[in-house]
């Protein structure tokens, strides 16, 4: 659990001051941005690390749903807000989702126990 709470600190610094900046215009929703995607992906991972077998195929496929969901009305919202910065939030918003979500799956491939995916 630590070393996955340690991952998103990590992959969070790497996001906001390694692609941040090299964009051509820095995400003027940078820090909105990492904070729900470091949040969604925890709760999804410590909603999920306990479960196992079928339950964890429906539970996880469920969580997804409702993680894009949520994405899709905050992207709707930051792109309402800032209609100038839209491209560059969206671009950094969609790469920290894959990152984030990449992460979340190999920590769940990686926790102990029976894996048994149906």
């Amino acid at each position: 659990m630590i070393a996955f709470l340690l991952a998103l600190a990590a992959i969070s610094a790497a996001l906001l001051f390694g692609l941040a900046p090299v964009l051509p215009q820095p995400p003027s929703w940078g820090v909105a941005i990492v904070t729900f995607l470091a949040l969604t992906t925890a709760l999804v991972y410590f909603f999920l690390r306990k479960t196992e077998g079928e339950k964890l195929t429906r539970v996880y496929l469920l969580s997804i749903s409702v993680k894009i969901l949520l994405s899709g009305a905050f992207v709707i919202i930051f792109v309402l807000k800032d209609q100038q910065g839209a491209d560059y939030n969206a671009v950094f918003f969609l790469s920290g989702y894959v990152i984030f979500t990449a992460v979340e799956v190999i920590f769940l491939l990686l926790r102990p126990g029976p894996k048994k995916i149906s």
